[in-house]
């Protein structure tokens, strides 16, 4: 799990990792940087940063060392080398992969500087791995509201369609009424891709307090580009991770089934739940079951109730046999305080 180190061994580990003539044996020498920990007191994360952004070498090699043993090691305090080095405009390939290293380990220190990145560079690559360290900033972040006031001029700003959508979907994760009000009005507008942008900016919306307005929207649109982008991202939203209650969950999944229009959409709910053997997902399935118009999405629904109820029984088996044994343990316990 860790190999010891010295700064010489460094320094042979890395010339092999950007010699031409190992390319055999490169992946072996990528893992042992990755796991290379100092046994002299070497800072092995400021030279792993220092020597991958600023020796010459062939950028396939750069962007692996950048994204797989640099982002691997996910050191935040090789943050700013890193973003010195994407400012210092290097290859695209390898200032996408430096951005991809930073994202796991940014904090609101970077915040200003991805921001800035992102609303000046030229590549659509190094445009998207900023955007998703700013979402990863924000989604990490304690105060959004004043996240959220830094992003809206840079996104009122912005002239370029597509440095105005990532911004867009920057902004969907700070959840500020400002934010909601940009959202809602896009929503509701004429320009598709930005409708679509708006869309994708709701799956990070930070709570459920967007979901029944997006419904609302959801019901009124009919074009067929932008409605089954504004469905899934909102599929999306009710699968991610979140401390939402069972009712709140059975309630939401309700609002969703009952704007399934299309074979695909209601396909879409089904299989969604399908693994789901709580009482409300069946309860939701059960509505396709008997609704639904097309005798595939019925039958899928049918095979999905039938797998979930499985599940179900398989997991109230387990929960039984788990309390007899707690049971049985609690017994022999009291008996053996007994014969003490």
């Amino acid at each position: 799990k860790e190999l010891p180190v010295t700064k010489k061994d460094l320094d042979i580990l890395l010339n092999a990792a950007t010699s031409l003539t190992a390319s055999n044996s490169r992946e072996t020498v990528y893992k042992a940087l990755y796991i290379a920990q100092a046994t002299d007191g070497t800072d092995v994360d400021a030279v792993l940063a220092e020597y991958t952004t600023q020796t010459p070498m062939q950028e396939d090699i750069r962007a692996n060392i950048l994204r797989r043993v640099i982002g691997g090691r996910r050191s935040a305090a090789v943050v700013p080398t890193l973003i010195a080095f994407v400012n210092s405009n290097p290859k695209p390939d390898s200032a996408a992969a430096a951005l991809e290293a930073i994202r796991a380990v940014a904090d609101e220190t970077h915040f200003k500087d991805l921001l800035g990145i992102l609303e000046f560079s030229n590549d659509g690559n190094i445009r998207k791995r900023c955007e998703e360290g700013v979402v990863a900033i924000i989604k990490k972040s304690s105060n959004r509201s004043a996240l959220s006031d830094s992003i809206e001029p840079a996104y009122s700003a912005a002239t370029l369609p597509e440095v105005k959508h990532a911004l867009l979907r920057c902004l969907g994760a700070t959840g500020s009424p400002k934010a909601k009000e940009i959202l809602v009005s896009t929503l509701k507008g004429q320009d598709k891709l930005a409708q679509i942008a708006a869309a994708d900016a709701s799956k990070n919306w930070p709570d459920d307090s967007m979901f029944e307005e997006m419904m609302e929207i959801l019901e009124e649109t009919t074009d067929e580009t932008v409605r089954p982008r504004m469905f899934h991202s909102s599929r999306e939203f009710l699968l991610m991770e979140s401390k939402r209650d069972e009712m709140d969950a059975e309630e939401l999944w309700r609002m969703l089934a009952k704007n399934a229009k299309t074979d695909e959409e209601q396909e879409a709910v089904i299989r969604a739940l399908a693994n789901n053997p709580a009482d409300w997902a069946m309860v939701v399935v059960e509505y396709f079951q008997d609704k639904a118009e097309s005798d595939r999405v019925i039958d899928l629904a049918g095979k999905a109730l039938d797998r979930m109820r499985a599940k179900a029984r398989l997991t109230n088996k387990d929960d039984d046999e788990e309390e007899e044994e707690e049971d049985e343990e609690k017994a022999e316990d009291e008996e053996t305080k007994e014969e003490e």
